[in-house]
């Protein structure tokens, strides 16, 4: 037979050397479970990257709002604490002012003299929002004089807190807990200085009641 008959034109070819079956060489195979494996770990990969991120930059996010936050509460407490300081160094001052006023007046001199004195008062502390009124008791707690009052009703602070204290601690002056004002029943706290004549006799208080919706109005605003 002619070599060349496997090469005629229709011819069958099946047995041709291209074929790996008939060179003995077997199919390229896969492995499945190496590939699954590393599908599994690009699974992974591309859940845990995404994740990752948001957690770091919600810890960078919580970090940075919680440092604005704490700036901006110290900045408040700073701004507050030099707003009381300053109501708290004119509410002294207002209270030296006040014991010059009266001197060494026993309470007698002061009823006598209560509608200057009360005009006096309310000048040097009518024009302070967070002053609710300015007061001057006798030695037995007795309510003398008032800048928001005249004339003044009959009042005896002689129990109450902030009068015992002041008396015991004279010459230094004493603030008082919230309390309710006398008369209008405001909330207020008081800046209380006992009165002590020359030869130390104590002659009474003096008294600058502070509203409390004052500061906290300026706190809240």
């Amino acid at each position: 037979m002619d070599k060349n008959t496997n090469n005629s034109p229709g011819a069958d070819n099946s047995g041709s050397s291209e074929d790996p079956l008939r060179d003995g060489v077997p199919p390229p195979t896969r492995n499945f479970a190496a590939t699954r494996k590393v599908l599994l770990a690009l699974l992974l990969v591309s859940l845990a990257l995404p994740a990752l991120c948001l957690a770091g930059y919600g810890y960078y996010d919580y970090q940075r709002r919680y440092a604005d936050a704490v700036t901006a509460s110290e900045r408040s407490t700073r701004v507050a604490e030099e707003q009381a300081l300053k109501v708290m160094d004119l509410n002294a001052e207002l209270v030296s002012r006040i014991e010059e006023q009266l001197g060494d007046a026993t309470d007698a001199e002061i009823r006598d003299n209560e509608l200057a004195i009360h005009e006096k008062l309310n000048a040097i502390a009518g024009g302070f929002p967070q002053v609710a009124a300015v007061s001057a008791f006798g030695d037995r707690g007795n309510l003398l004089v008032s800048s928001r009052f005249f004339p003044v009703p009959k009042i005896n602070i002689s129990q109450r807190e902030d009068f015992i204290v002041s008396k015991r601690l004279s010459p230094e002056q004493y603030v008082s807990r919230p309390m309710a004002a006398s008369v209008s029943g405001a909330s207020v706290f008081n800046i209380v200085k006992a009165r002590s004549a020359t030869d130390g006799t104590f002659l009474g208080t003096v008294s600058v009641a502070i509203r409390r919706d004052y500061f906290i109005g300026f706190i809240r605003s």
